[in-house]
């Protein structure tokens, strides 16, 4: 077994699932195959690419939209949600990380890790054992449904400006939505956790993954 970190669109292809996608010139995987028309010179055509972003008419030279999209990338919901929670290369401001451990042609998350696909990728989640994590969530909503974790730990490292905490009620590696809840901890209370998390684990190391939680959670 591997153990493979992705940070951004252009690691993907170290996994089997994108391995034999075309690149584009960003060097990320072409996962969309996009139709276009240019009604000037009624020109049809298609491209395939990591977006769908618009293409030159051969005839005329106009910019063209693409009419349609068709997903061309893999079809098993982790790697879409994998995809959609990973940025295109150079646009992401904040460090994002997935751990994911590859045994021949299987993927799966490491322990800890969530990825938040959308639409036909819904939410998958790993979770790992974050004890003081979970008191401080039931110590700020004490109504926190009784299955509920922390499974999402988005910080502000290195300069521990801000902590976000997202703990739901995980069934089968999925969130069930109407137990989610999200708190963001300022500078001062972050600080107060992080040096209360190295004192009783004797580590500095925090699980921290800088991931987007969707804004609807209560609290947030």
């Amino acid at each position: 077994m591997t153990t493979i970190i992705l940070r951004d669109r252009s690691d993907l292809f170290s996994i089997p699932t994108f391995a034999a996608l075309n690149r584009d010139s960003e060097d990320q995987p072409c996962v969309w195959s996009n139709q276009y028309h240019c009604e000037d010179d009624d020109n049809s055509w298609s491209d395939d690419w990591s977006c769908g972003c618009d293409d030159e008419c051969s005839e005329c030279g106009r910019d063209v939209p693409p009419e349609q999209q068709t997903w061309i990338g893999p079809e098993d919901r982790l790697s879409r949600a994998i995809w959609e929670t990973l940025p295109e290369r150079g646009m992401s401001e904040e460090p994002v990380e997935i751990r994911l451990e590859v045994e021949g042609n299987v993927i799966r998350l490491a322990e800890g890790q969530a990825v938040l696909g959308t639409g036909e990728a819904a939410i998958v989640v790993s979770s790992g054992p974050w004890p003081a994590a979970d008191d401080l969530m039931r110590e700020k909503f004490p109504d926190l449904a009784a299955g509920a974790r922390v499974y999402l730990m988005d910080g502000g490292i290195p300069d521990r400006s801000w902590m976000r905490l997202t703990a739901a009620v995980i069934e089968d590696r999925n969130i069930v939505q109407s137990t989610r809840k999200t708190i963001k901890l300022e500078k001062d209370e972050y600080r107060a956790f992080c040096e209360a998390w190295e004192a009783k684990n004797g580590t500095d190391h925090h699980p921290v993954i800088a991931l987007e939680p969707e804004p609807d959670a209560p609290g947030f």
